[in-house]
């Protein structure tokens, strides 16, 4: 298997000089855009929190009844294809054992899209109109009563997991589950798992950096303060932290 050559030196300069031409031509024209049209950005901003702050609620219910139908229709889909499972293939194993954990990735993230959509809710609970507080609780509880529902179908969608492979270890309602399903895993998953990590760590430093000239770009056209800055800094710093941590806890 041949290895890939290092960059050299000068490509590396170049590549490095690209990337600040790049970073300065999108903050002077971005900051001298966000200036102009300060009076229009500042309006839409406006604008946008108040739509979020109003349907809100009825987008935490909505959420919630996309998952009160999907996470059984998933779990059902998945028992479905159990029952027509030839253990005797390795790939349609394979395929299965994917499909179910796509099933798991899919819930997770809308169940962190409905949480995140249900701290504003939450902050609708201080409002001073009583209808619209009202509604927030509604909004809430029916969320908290979805959260259990959705656990449940995907602590079934881990069973199966657990059926395809008997190896695998973890109570999914105890707190050690990952650390324990990471033990049972066989050394190719693991691979797989930690390659996974190391690239969603690599990719989030863009995001991070994107949110960070978003932010930068902002502040020229309304007054933000300086809260953004700090949640980016307690997030970005420690992600960092514990990536080196982890790294150095391995050796």
């Amino acid at each position: 298997m041949s290895k890939k050559k290092e960059t050299g030196r000068v490509q590396g300069m170049i590549q490095i000089g690209l990337l600040m031409l790049l970073g300065a031509f999108i903050g002077g024209a971005g900051s001298a855009v966000c200036f102009i049209f300060k009076d229009d950005i500042a309006n839409i901003l406006r604008e946008a929190e108040k739509i979020t702050g109003n349907y809100s609620d009825w987008g935490l219910m909505f959420l919630s009844l996309v998952l009160f139908i999907l996470a059984p229709l998933l779990t059902f889909r998945a028992a479905g294809k159990m029952k027509q499972w030839d253990e005797d293939s390795e790939e349609e194993t394979e395929r299965l054992e994917r499909s179910i954990q796509r099933y798991q990735s899919v819930l997770s993230i809308l169940m962190i899209g409905e949480m995140c959509i249900s701290g504003i809710s939450i902050a609708n609970l201080h409002t001073e109109t009583r209808t619209v507080s009202m509604m927030s609780v509604t909004a809430i509880l029916i969320y908290a009563v979805i959260v259990f529902w959705n656990l449940f179908f995907i602590g079934k969608l881990i069973k199966y997991d657990k059926k395809i492979n008997p190896e695998k270890r973890g109570n999914f309602f105890s707190w050690n589950f990952n650390k324990e399903w990471l033990a049972s895993c066989d050394e190719r998953e693991k691979l797989r798992l930690f390659q996974a990590a190391y690239y969603t760590y690599l990719r989030t430093q863009f995001v991070y950096l994107a949110v960070f000239i978003g932010l930068l770009l902002l502040s020229n056209a309304v007054e933000g303060g300086v809260v953004p800055f700090l949640i980016l800094m307690v997030i970005w710093v420690s992600q960092s932290l514990i990536y080196w941590y982890e790294y150095e806890k391995k050796k």
